[in-house]
Parts: C-alpha cells; sequence; structure tokens
C-alpha cells in the first residue's frame, strides 16, 4: 500500500486538475475578473484624467517658477492628503476583492489526534488473581481538501490513516487507510452561481462604486484646488487696484499741497488727501494679508507644506463666455457624473445584497454523495468494504427572525438607494440650473462693470483736469475716484464668481467649457 505522503500527493494532484477545471468554469461564467485589471480601472481614473501625476523631481522642479493653474492641477492630484486618504480606500476595497476570490481556492486541511488508555482486567485462575494492564493507543491522521464550485456544490477529498496498537500484541499494530470523496451540491439555499459568487460579486461591486466615488473625490479637489487658485489671482488683483489707487492718492495731496501754497486751495483740500491716502494704506493692508491666507489656502489645497514659499504666475483671467446652454449642461451632468453612477450601482448592490438574505430564508436541502475505499496496511485488502453512498441533508430553522429581519434590512436598504438617487439626481439639477443662473447673472454684471470701470475713469480724468484749472476741488477727486475704485474691485470680484462657476460646471460634467 502506499504511505500516508504519497496518498496526499495523489490528492493534490487530482485536486489541482478539479481546481484548473473550476476556473474555467468560472472564466465561463464571466467572474474570472482578475484583481490586477480591477485596480487598474481604478487607478485609470488619474491616467485617463488630463492632470498627470507627478513626482517628488517633478514637483521640485515646478516650484522653482511661478506657478500656472495647470501646475497645481498636477501637484493637487500628486499630494493632496484628502485625495491621497482616498485613494487608499480605494485600493482597501480592491484588496477585499482579493480576498474575496479566495472562495475558490481549495482549503487544506491536517487534523491528528492521539488517545492513549489503560485497561485493567482481573483473572481468577486457581483462586490465584491476577491483575492485568493492557496500554491502548489510537492514532489519527486526517488529510481533507475541499474545493468550492460555482453551482453551490463543495467537492472534498479525504484521507484519514487509523492505527490502534497495544503492549499485549492484540492489536498487532493495526493501521488503516480510508479515501473518500464526497460532492455536497444544495438543492435550494446557496444554490446556483448568483448564491456561490455573492460574496466576489458583492466585493467586485464595492470596488466599482469606491472607484466612482474615488473620481468624485477627485472632481472635487480639482474644483477646490481652482477655487483656490481664482482666489489667491482675485487678491493679488485686488492688491494691484489699491496701489494704484494709492499713487493717485499720493498724487493728489501733492497738488493740493502745491495749490495751498500757490493761496488757490485751503488746508481742508491736503487734509482730505491725506486721508484718502491712510485709508487706501489700510486697505492694502488688509489685501495683502488675505493674499497671504489664500495663498496658504492654496498651499493646503496642494498638499504642500504651508510655510514652503510659493508664487504664482500672472493670469488675465480672460473674460470670453461661451454659449449658455442649461439643457445641455444638464443632460452632460446627468450622463457623466460618477456620484450618480456610484448611486445607480449602489441600487444594484442592494438588489444583490437582498437577493442574497432572501435566499438563505430557503429550506437547506443538500444532495450529498461519496465513494469511499479502506484498505489495511499490512495485507492490502479491503476488510470492510467500498462503494457508494447517496443522501441528504435537510435543514430548515423555523421562526428564524435573525434572518427574516436581514431581508427585510435589505428590502429597505435597496429602497433606501433608490430614493438617494432621485434625490442625487434632482440636486444635480438643481445645480446646474442654478450655476446657469449665476453665469447669466455675472456676465451681465461684468459688462456693466466694464462700462462702469471706463466711466470711472473718465471721471477722474475730467476731475483732476478740472482741479489742476482751479475749477474744482480735490473731493471732485476722490468722489471719482472712490468710483473708480469700487467698479475695479467688483469687477475683479465678479470676473473671479465668473471662473469658480465654471470650475464648478465642469466638476459636475467633466467637461471643459473656458480656452
Amino acid at each position: 500500500m502506499p504511505s500516508s505522503s504519497t496518498a496526499i500527493f495523489h490528492l493534490l494532484a487530482r485536486q489541482g486538475v478539479h481546481f484548473g477545471l473550476s476556473l474555467l468554469l468560472l472564466a465561463s461564467l464571466g467572474l474570472a475578473e482578475t484583481v490586477t485589471g480591477q485596480a487598474a480601472a481604478g487607478s485609470g481614473a488619474d491616467k485617463q484624467s488630463q492632470h498627470q501625476t507627478l513626482s517628488e523631481a517633478q514637483i521640485n522642479e515646478l516650484l522653482k517658477r511661478p506657478l500656472s493653474l495647470e501646475d497645481c492641477l498636477q501637484i493637487a492630484l500628486s499630494k493632496n492628503l484628502q485625495l491621497a486618504i482616498a485613494r487608499h480606500q480605494r485600493d482597501m476595497v480592491a484588496a477585499s476583492l482579493a480576498g474575496s476570490y479566495g472562495t475558490y481556492f481549495p482549503v487544506l486541511s491536517i487534523n491528528s489526534s492521539r488517545k492513549a488508555s489503560v485497561e485493567r482486567t482481573i483473572e481468577v485462575v486457581d483462586d490465584v488473581v491476577t491483575t492485568r494492564a493492557t496500554r491502548v493507543e489510537v492514532d489519527k491522521v486526517a488529510t481533507a481538501l475541499q474545493q468550492k464550485i460555482p453551482t453551490g456544490a463543495t467537492l472534498s477529498f479525504i484521507n484519514e490513516i487509523d492505527r490502534d496498537t497495544d503492549n499485549d500484541e492484540r492489536l498487532q499494530d493495526r493501521a488503516t487507510y480510508t479515501y473518500r470523496v464526497e460532492l455536497a451540491q444544495p438543492l435550494l439555499q446557496n444554490l446556483g452561481p448568483k448564491s456561490a459568487n455573492g460574496a466576489i460579486r458583492v466585493a467586485s461591486n464595492n470596488l466599482k462604486i469606491e472607484e466612482l466615488n474615488f473620481e468624485t473625490f477627485r472632481l472635487q479637489t480639482i474644483f477646490a484646488v481652482k477655487s483656490a487658485y481664482y482666489d489667491v489671482i482675485r487678491m493679488r488683483k485686488i492688491i494691484g487696484i489699491h496701489q494704484a489707487a494709492l499713487r493717485r492718492d499720493s498724487l493728489l495731496v501733492r497738488a493740493s499741497e502745491s495749490k495751498v501754497m500757490a493761496k488757490v486751495a485751503t488746508r481742508r483740500d491736503v487734509l482730505s488727501a491725506e486721508i484718502r491716502v491712510q485709508e487706501d494704506q489700510a486697505a492694502l493692508l488688509n489685501a495683502e494679508t488675505d493674499y497671504q491666507t489664500a495663498l496658504d489656502l492654496l498651499k493646503e489645497q496642494l498638499g504642500l507644506a504651508i510655510a514652503l514659499p510659493v508664487t504664482i504666475a500672472e493670469d488675465t483671467l480672460a473674460f470670453q463666455p461661451p454659449p449658455l446652454e442649461e439643457e445641455r449642461w444638464i443632460k452632460l451632468a446627468l450622463e457623466n457624473s460618477p456620484a450618480l453612477r456610484a448611486a445607480a450601482l449602489t441600487i444594484e448592490q442592494r438588489n444583490l445584497l437582498a437577493s442574497l438574505a432572501g435566499n438563505l430564508r430557503l429550506p437547506q436541502i443538500d444532495a450529498v454523495g461519496s465513494y469511499s475505499r479502506r484498505f489495511d496496511r499490512d495485507t492490502g485488502r479491503d476488510p470492510n468494504g467500498s462503494g457508494w453512498s447517496v443522501g441528504f441533508v435537510v435543514n430548515y430553522p423555523f421562526l428564524d427572525r435573525a434572518r427574516a429581519a436581514e431581508a427585510e434590512i435589505a428590502r429597505l436598504e435597496r429602497s433606501r438607494a433608490e430614493e438617494a438617487y432621485l434625490a442625487l439626481q434632482r440636486q444635480t439639477v438643481l445645480s446646474v440650473r442654478q450655476i446657469h443662473r449665476n453665469l447669466q447673472n455675472s456676465i451681465a454684471r461684468i459688462q456693466v462693470l466694464d462700462r462702469n470701470i471706463a466711466a470711472a475713469a473718465e471721471k477722474v480724468e475730467f476731475a483732476t483736469t478740472m482741479f489742476n484749472m482751479g475749477r474744482a476741488s480735490n473731493l471732485d477727486i476722490t468722489d471719482a475716484t472712490e468710483a473708480l475704485l469700487r467698479a475695479e474691485t467688483a469687477y475683479i470680484e465678479e470676473l473671479v464668481d465668473f471662473h469658480v462657476q465654471f470650475a464648478l460646471l465642469e466638476s459636475l460634467t467633466r467637461q471643459s467649457f473656458l480656452k
């Protein structure tokens, strides 16, 4: 007879053939998706984007020069801390999918036991009492190899070795080998590929949902970087506006002083001009502080050290509005939104979970068939016979409230997912409509403010000319310069809001609109 190790080798060989057939069956069912393929799909969001991730060396090279908006986006997609956390979350879900495929990997188990007992017997021969102690040892080794099949069945290969010995030569070191092949096929509960592959399908859907959630977070990060970048540009342009106002008012102070010396103006004119200069200096200091704050917030979005010196390239914030197409934008948002696609996939996931929970409420009826042979180590004969056996395992727990509750919870979760999808869909439409209205308002206001700036600049020039001719006081000039300052500031604020609104629209539609 073969030794125990040889028997296990043959079992493994046969199991390997069966495992290969199982994988072929999995592929035919469309379930043999490789985890690397899933991970590649997840990381594809970065690669498919027009903004590529950068290495540390590339980032350090970019930081040597003023950063453009595209530079900021690339750095943020490479170093943003919250995005990195979301990426790790996606990768952990991918690892869970890899683990779910372990359902179809063979499980090898080895159990060994040894029992020793002493049997004492008393014999009386010719009135002589004799006590005999017999030590009995029973050794058992069981090796089992189990393989799950996509039909829900479990195929088991079992090898058992029993060895009995004693010190009285009664058992004569007897050893037997038992080989058994067993197939257990569910007929109701856990029947079929849908139930058997439930864990894989759930893990696969979880990864797809997490990939879409990551894409949503990536788009939100891009929008946050654009908003922070535009805020830096806004504050820098406002600083320029206040600097220009300070220069104008400083010139007015000198002109007023000259007129006082020429006896054509009063000290009141000089004081009014000096007050305007002080107000300009205070406004400039506030703008510079706000600029540094905006720069820090941008560095936070980029994932850079807050103390790291960063400069931003000049940006004119061009005003070239494309056609406002509300219906087209809504259609794009509904078609391209990863959040909506994740919500739709969540409904599918809840349907699957509800189906699996309902299946567990069915009675357990398993058909079990096995074939076994038993051999004596010394004679090689089969002392107890061999053959086939077929039976059924039936189990139905009545009044199983736990599983009933799980099925009801799964049904409610499905309803909640459906309502959440509808709510998100409505919110997406509302957001696009609000963006459309905001852009209409911004475009109209920018055009009005552009005319206001031209009129205010002309008013400043006229008031200055009249002041130089002695036909107006510097109050006319300060009123005109204040109106110009308000118009220029409002124009920059509105122009930045125009770009921010389009950045938000791009995050919802995944389309670019501004050149």
